[in-house]
């Protein structure tokens, strides 16, 4: 019992990774209501109108995707259950992962649990406006990376924007998006 709580209370409790994330979402999601992401009336949909100033394979993949008549997408979240490896001949790891995107006030925040050879390990990946951080720690308690810097921001960058394209592609109707 002992050694459930000792390793319990460093991955659920109020210092850790699982923590920082849902208190990182309602950041976010606060940060984007309050710069008018629930407008009053009902959600806007993406109309053909929306499309016209946009390039023509813009407009062609919106309405292959389906986003025109839709709700304009805000944010999205998403649940995972993948595996990943680190090299072609590596073994496969699984991971659960929660994300959480907003678009409003751009935010990519990523959580993600996993087993490397028996031992758990937390990832916490938080992309706030222009800056990023990725971190890592085995069993909740020794941190093994601590990333951050331009080189990530631009990565990131780049990454929210494939999100956009492939789980929420009615927001790259956004004037943002150039």
């Amino acid at each position: 019992m002992l050694v459930g709580v000792v390793f319990g209370f460093p991955s659920q409790g109020p210092a850790s990774f699982r923590a920082e994330y849902d208190c990182a979402v309602d950041l976010a999601v606060e940060r984007a209501v309050e710069r008018g992401g629930r407008r009053a009336g009902g959600m806007a949909v993406v109309t053909d109108a929306d499309l016209a100033p946009l390039p023509g394979a813009l407009q062609k993949y919106l309405r292959v995707t389906g986003a025109v008549g839709q709700p304009r997408i805000r944010s999205l979240r998403a649940r995972f259950r993948c595996r990943i490896r680190s090299g072609p001949i590596s073994r496969w790891m699984t991971f659960t992962a929660k994300q959480r995107n907003v678009h409003e006030d751009p935010a990519r925040l990523f959580f993600m649990e996993a087993t490397m050879l028996g031992v758990p390990l937390q990832a916490l990946h938080l992309y706030v406006g222009p800056r990023v951080t990725m971190r890592v720690k085995v069993a909740s308690i020794v941190q093994v990376v601590d990333a951050t810097g331009p080189d990530l921001d631009r990565a990131e960058t780049v990454t929210l924007f494939n999100d956009m394209c492939l789980l929420a592609p009615g927001a790259l109707i956004d004037r943002a998006i150039r």
